[in-house]
């Protein structure tokens, strides 16, 4: 935050970094990496996990026959 201070201070823009500090930083990686793999609809991600292992099952099965 201190580096983001010094650069936004050279561009004459006045910053905190005590009032600005990052909270819960690992609650925000977090969200990003799950933004990152699943959208914006984590649930259908595991609806498509379970329907592949489904899938999965179904076929061995078939195999077997």
């Amino acid at each position: 935050m201190r580096c983001i201070q010094t650069y936004l201070q050279n561009s004459g823009i006045p910053f905190d970094p005590i009032a600005r500090r990052l909270r819960c930083f690992g609650h925000v990686i977090n969200l990003v990496v799950k933004a990152f793999l699943w959208g914006e609809d984590p649930e259908a991600f595991e609806i498509e996990i379970t329907n592949y292992q489904s899938l999965e099952k179904e076929q061995e099965e078939l195999l077997a026959w």
